[in-house]
């Protein structure tokens, strides 16, 4: 079923969309991921998992499903590029509004969580009313059509594989054709939206607020305790921050990123569905973590690898879905518009029969690094790896040797601020 949109194809065309990429958060708490812009517009939102069927993917189509607050202006926002919240200050004509975002998994299902609160102002208390416009699904499957009880919307999107009924709560007048007109936006009084896949979540604010500042002070504390390098630190925790936003919490696999068909090179055809794990990619992702001072993230990915692949040959099946099945047939879709009109648009992937031999260096190379950053570490020695036992090499092989400027010869290791304890693989 091709995508429902409120302008013609023909208008369309005339128009490249292309958002500002570098701009956008990544939000995500282990069940799939969103991407917002700094207006607080979840242009990209997979439900209830990675690879799940687009809620929200205005990032490729300007009339694509979205959830956005469109009487808003943009204050301010958060720089952090990812976390399991993000943090937006919007303006209407009575002052700032604070709106905090989070994508926070639950049981065997995932909710968008939207919080807002009045910033404190110079005059009294002030109430007023805060529309979001809530349009759901229409990428490959028919648009959610929301049943209000006046307590929680339901609607129901049907996928080519399932069925599922998104659940929307909040202290809302009702959705009329995709826009909820939320009242109770108080100063310094958290007002809650939820959207819930295969979730039941309710819009206890209080509670609701707890629980994200939980999250993010764990996720907080996870990155602290990294060890970074002393060139870029920032950079570095970035790309962890990053790679945990991409790993499934279920199954520890790394998804190779959020989202499908942005493209490699604008106005061609190279745009694919990377939202699955490759050994390849996940394992340039492992030896990154196990190098930052994340072990037990490397570790988990290498017992998803173990578990997934079994006795397959990962030389000819270099890529599953994060819950280790096979990826679906990559199919087009019709009647998006693409990120700079970049076109086909695709789900799925068609890489399951592809011989990729670089894989198997890539992911020794992630055993060998993990192994011994533990090794290394002072909790890392009393580890057992029982998926692959190691055995240290009887000699130890001879390094590289690079001539310098001199004629002389000197040794050089490209990991060896890894195996010196500097936490990072060296550029030089």
């Amino acid at each position: 079923m091709g995508p429902t949109h409120d302008a013609s194809s023909a208008d369309r065309a005339t128009r490249a969309w292309a958002p500002v990429l570098a701009k956008l958060r990544l939000v995500g708490d282990g069940r799939g991921a969103a991407l917002l812009s700094p207006d607080a517009n979840v242009q990209w939102w997979c439900a209830p998992d990675f690879d799940g069927p687009p809620l929200c993917w205005r990032l490729l189509d300007e009339y694509g499903g979205r959830a956005r607050f469109p009487a808003l202006e943009y204050v301010d926002a958060d720089d952090v590029p990812a976390a399991p919240s993000a943090t937006t200050l919007l303006r209407d004509q009575l002052g700032v509004i604070e709106v905090r975002d989070a994508i926070l998994s639950v049981d065997d299902g995932v909710a968008l969580v939207r919080l807002l609160r009045r910033r404190r102002g110079l005059a009294a208390a002030q109430h007023g009313i805060v529309e979001q416009e809530l349009r759901l699904g229409g990428f490959d499957t028919s648009v959610v059509h929301w049943e209000d009880d006046g307590q929680t919307a339901t609607g129901v999107l049907s996928a080519a594989d399932h069925v599922t009924s998104p659940r929307a709560r909040g202290p809302s007048r009702g959705l009329r054709r995709g826009a909820a007109d939320t009242a109770g936006c108080l100063e310094h009084e958290w007002t809650a939206l939820v959207v819930a896949v295969d979730a039941q979540v309710d819009a206890d604010a209080v509670r609701l607020i707890a629980d994200v500042e939980a999250r993010d002070a764990v996720a907080r504390r996870a990155l602290e305790d990294g060890v970074l390098p002393s060139h870029h630190p920032r950079r570095a925790l970035d790309a962890l921050a990053v790679i945990r936003a991409c790993t499934s919490r279920a199954s520890g696999a790394v998804a190779a990123a959020p989202t499908t068909s942005l493209p490699e090179a604008p106005g061609h055809d190279r745009q694919f569905d990377y939202r699955y794990t490759w050994l390849r990619d996940a394992s340039l992702s492992t030896a990154v973590a196990a190098l930052l001072g994340k072990g037990s993230d490397a570790r988990r990915y290498l017992e998803f690898v173990n578990d997934a692949w079994g006795d397959a040959d990962v030389v000819t099946q270099p890529v599953l879905d994060v819950r280790g099945a096979a990826v679906p047939d990559e199919r087009t879709v019709d009647g998006v518009s693409g990120w700079g009109a970049s076109l086909p648009i695709r789900l799925g992937n068609g890489a399951s029969g592809q011989t990729q031999y670089d894989s198997l260096g890539l992911f020794a190379e992630a055993v060998s690094v993990t192994y011994r950053s533990a090794a290394s570490s002072t909790v890392g020695p009393g580890r057992s790896w029982s998926a692959w036992p190691i055995r240290s090499p009887t000699t130890t092989p001879a390094r590289p040797r690079r001539a310098t400027a001199s004629g002389r010869c000197r040794s050089r290791s490209r990991w060896s601020t890894a195996t010196s304890g500097g936490g990072c693989c060296s550029t030089a």
